[in-house]
């Protein structure tokens, strides 16, 4: 237990799929519309929440690391209870970039993956019409940023085998409290089959540039 937190988005996420919700002054949340499936459950702080000492985000089952999240399973006609969530109280910084070389309009997808050993895929978000992207909520750390077009679909979870046509990577480092920029040149690629695993997720498909 710890202190509520009132105004506090709430997010749940799977594959072409996500909901949100806002806590009240209780610290309650409750998200409506989700299918069955597995969700990633996590809570951005905004507005006053955010100004406050409580930032970066909170993944379930607790803290701010985005590789140790556990996958929330929602049965049909289920109605959850109990995915409380807490905050680290450790600062994050912010990753914002565009890709160049991107097509106008075509799907990309980016996906943050961790330097070290398991080289987990630690974010990820699918880019605007004009290239540009944003990841918030990332610990501090070293990453190498993976991009590619067209995106699949799938989310950034399992990016391609050998289905986009372009790619593009870049090395990028993220501090605490303050916002990184990356810009990324898409090139044509060659396919690549690799195994990296997400948080939760063991066997998941991904790949390496």
């Amino acid at each position: 237990a710890g202190e509520a937190l009132a105004g506090v988005r709430v997010f749940a996420w799977m594959a072409q799929a996500e909901a949100s919700g806002y806590t009240d002054d209780q610290g309650r949340y409750r998200i409506h519309g989700l299918a069955a499936g597995e969700y990633l459950i996590g809570a951005v702080p905004e507005g006053e929440a955010a100004a406050g000492r409580h930032k970066g985000v909170a993944y379930y089952p607790g803290g701010g690391d985005g590789l140790r999240a556990e996958p929330v399973e929602l049965k049909p006609g289920e109605d959850r209870d109990g995915v409380d969530l807490q905050f680290s109280g450790r600062a994050t910084g912010v990753l914002q970039g565009r890709l160049v070389g991107l097509d106008a309009g075509t799907r990309a997808e980016v996906a943050l993956v961790a330097k070290g050993p398991g080289a987990a895929v630690a974010a990820g978000a699918t880019v605007d019409g004009e290239g540009r992207f944003q990841i918030e909520g990332v610990q501090a750390g070293e990453y190498r940023l993976l991009a590619w077009a067209p995106g699949t679909g799938m989310g950034y979870e399992q990016p391609p085998r050998g289905k986009a046509s372009r790619f593009g990577s870049a090395d990028v480092e993220v501090r605490e409290g303050e916002a990184a920029a990356v810009e990324v040149k898409l090139a044509l690629g060659v396919t690549v089959e690799a195994s990296t695993p997400r948080a939760g997720c063991e066997g998941m498909d991904s790949l390496t540039l």
